[in-house]
């Protein structure tokens, strides 16, 4: 039946039915001229229903063919494969095919936030927020001047709405990027410049200047200062996410701090301000107690912002003589401040009075065009002598104590800083007062393209060999620090430095397998000796405590142990006492102020280190115990002493060798080190 179907099929077509339907009709006539009317009609009758029957049969057999199409798996055609042994082409693959056939089956699934564009802005306030957004995304130094002329329309200042969300974006850009709060203050500047502009003929009439986009700056500016001591809830989060969480808000704290230092340079804000400012956070200290180690902090970082211009101003210098004394003595509160509070505030002091405010840039490697074209502040001033040309083209590290100028020309500077600084308004902090414009300077001196940051280019060194996967030492790796920032007498006060470097990011970073990554990144990239990775190690550990990173880095001592194991041959717990103990001892020694509690912090490092197993027998001989002995030359005597004294308590040293130890003669550093021990043990 399915044979006689497929013969029907292919022999019925589109010109065989109508043949069949022509001699249909002819059939028709002839019997009918023949007068067989009895057989014309049940001839025709039966003739069409023979084709309607054919052509029923045709037409359903091609629907079904569109309609009840199967398709067939990958894992039906896989299950037929046996029953085709020849391959249907040369050089077939059923993987292939298969592969082929899963790709163009696979839909590629959008998830629920995937990003759409959203076509053109249907309100005026999403066409300022998208102006303003992408004009800050888009700003850096080469191209200031054209994304502020974009800034400037009326558009922005038509209602308190669009302003709003200009001074948000702004104001937020500003915090999370602090290393570009200079040009986001220029940019509010040159804006409140425009919109003073714009509404002059109304100021004129009421006889003041002022600009409201200015004040909402500056109002949300207050406000963020204001709340610098209420700290987000830590209820209910993790260790790790409380680090986070207070890491971000000092962060915001800070930047919020170093914004307002700029807004003041750009002559948006008062001397008088920047006042109030600074004696709000040391008035606890002229009560005679002690202003918070986050004050002291936002201070710090205002400080080095504005110090030198509030400097120059005769006026202040008073007051700000009274605010570093009290520095002076907060500094040496120990049981009040951390090390890294302590640090901060000697750092300020000595920028103030042995630098004259003159500092080592931080800042990361700049093109030459950026270099060249860095938006300058209205505040900033160019002073070109013929001695200071000469310093910028060798490559001198500019001085003031090294600059030449007479006194006149000393004279006029300082006056017109403190006319710059002063300004014209008086009044409260937070003035609604526009400064006018200063006018353009005269002349412009070039200056020299910048060297690339040290620990950057170590960074990117680091990141290069990691990626290549290469694990293989890197050839004439030192010539990439020719043209760094940081110069170096030998390459061994090189290796020592990069180490340094490559150790503390290693300890900071949340990453999986960073340590032991870094850890080959000495020994086989970098190829340093022992003695470098050790110190660099002991560097790493000083800058850790002298910085504050211990505080915002609670896991950095478990990480900085965890990759001195790494380096010294995990394996052989006893190697990792002695490097770790020697890493130790070094570095109580670089410390500028070794107290008591900097010898607490270094005996937390030493509990880290994890207990020998029992069945290794690790045993510290007198030799090694000397050696350490011999390590206390620096002042280390209180810190080695406790060392020995916990590697007898756990077992490494035997009591045998203490006694031979204690019993040996000693020399003066020998007998320190003895005492520490004995006192240790009581």
């Amino acid at each position: 039946m399915v044979q006689l179907k497929v013969n029907v099929r292919n022999w019925l077509g589109p010109k065989r039915i109508s043949t069949i339907i022509f001699i249909h009709l002819f059939l028709f006539l002839f019997l009918k001229c023949l007068s067989l009317n009895f057989l014309a009609f049940p001839a025709c009758f039966f003739l069409f229903f023979f084709v309607c029957v054919c052509v029923r049969v045709l037409g359903g057999e091609r629907r079904g063919e569109g309609e009840n199409m199967h398709v067939y798996s990958i894992q039906q055609i896989l299950e037929v494969r046996s029953m085709y042994k020849d391959a249907p082409y040369p050089g077939f693959s059923l993987e292939e095919a298969c592969r082929r056939k899963k790709m163009t089956q696979t839909k590629l699934v959008r998830g629920a936030n995937a990003w759409v564009a959203r076509g053109s802005a249907k309100t005026t306030e999403e066409w300022v927020e998208r102006l303003v957004q992408g004009s800050l995304n888009k700003l850096s130094t080469a191209n200031f001047d054209d994304m502020v002329a974009k800034l400037q329309t009326e558009v922005i200042f038509s209602t308190k709405e669009t302003l709003n969300i200009a001074v948000r974006i702004i104001f937020k850009k500003a915090l999370d990027e602090p290393e570009c709060s200079k040009s986001y203050a220029g940019v509010c500047y040159k804006l409140a410049e425009f919109e003073v502009g714009l509404t002059a003929a109304k100021q004129k009439a009421e006889g003041k200047k002022y600009s409201k986009l200015r004040n909402a700056v500056v109002s949300i500016a207050q406000e963020e200062f204001l709340s610098r001591r209420k700290m987000p809830s830590m209820e209910g989060l993790t260790e790790e996410e409380m680090e986070l969480r207070r890491t971000t808000f000092m962060r915001r704290k800070r930047a919020n701090m170093k914004f307002i230092g700029e807004l003041f340079m750009h002559k948006v804000l008062s001397c008088n301000t920047m006042m109030n400012i600074i004696q709000t956070i040391m008035q606890e200290a002229e009560r005679g107690g002690y202003p918070t180690s986050e004050d002291i902090e936002f201070l710090t970082e205002l400080f080095l912002t504005i110090g030198e211009s509030l400097d120059a101003v005769p006026e202040l210098r008073v007051r700000l003589n009274g605010y570093f004394e009290l520095l002076e003595k907060l500094k040496d509160q120990k049981e009040v401040y951390p090390p890294r509070i302590r640090f901060k505030m000697l750092d300020l002091i000595e920028l103030r009075s042995k630098f004259n405010w003159e500092r080592r840039a931080t800042a990361a490697p700049k093109t030459s065009s950026q270099t060249q074209r860095e938006p300058t502040r209205v505040t900033d001033k160019v002073v070109a002598t013929r001695s200071s040309m000469n310093a910028s083209s060798s490559g001198s590290k500019k001085g003031r104590q090294d600059s030449v100028s007479d006194p006149a020309s000393q004279q006029a500077a300082a006056a017109a800083a403190a006319k710059t600084s002063m300004g014209e308004a008086g009044g409260r902090s937070w003035s609604n007062v526009v400064k006018s414009p200063q006018s353009p300077r005269d002349a412009t001196v070039a200056r020299a393209v910048e060297p690339v940051n040290f620990e950057a280019r170590v960074r990117s060194l680091f990141q290069e060999w990691v990626a290549e996967c290469s694990n293989d030492f890197i050839p004439e790796w030192m010539n990439e620090f020719r043209h760094c920032q940081r110069h170096f007498d030998s390459e061994d006060a090189l290796c020592k430095a990069a180490a340094e470097v490559v150790v503390r990011e290693a300890c900071m970073t949340t990453k999986k397998e960073a340590q032991r990554e870094a850890s080959s990144f000495l020994i086989v990239g970098l190829f340093l000796e022992d003695d470098e990775v050790l110190d660099g190690f002991a560097m790493a550990l000083v800058s850790a405590i002298e910085e504050g990173i211990l505080e915002d880095v609670p896991k950095f001592s478990e990480r900085f142990i965890n990759m001195l194991r790494i380096t010294s041959g995990e394996n052989t717990v006893a190697d990792v006492y002695y490097d770790t103990a020697r890493v130790l001892c070094t570095a109580y020694g670089l410390m500028r102020e070794p107290d008591e509690m900097v010898l607490d912090t270094m005996m937390e490092f030493w509990e880290k280190i994890p207990r020998p197993a029992t069945d290794e027998n690790a045993v510290l001989p007198l030799q090694v115990v000397q050696s350490l002995v011999e390590m206390s030359t620096r002042g280390q005597a209180p810190l080695t002493g406790r060392i020995i004294a916990s590697l007898h308590s756990i077992g490494l040293v035997h009591d045998e060798t203490v006694r031979e130890w204690l019993a040996t003669p000693h020399e003066e550093t020998s007998a320190e080190v003895v005492e520490a021990f004995k006192k240790a043990n009581k």
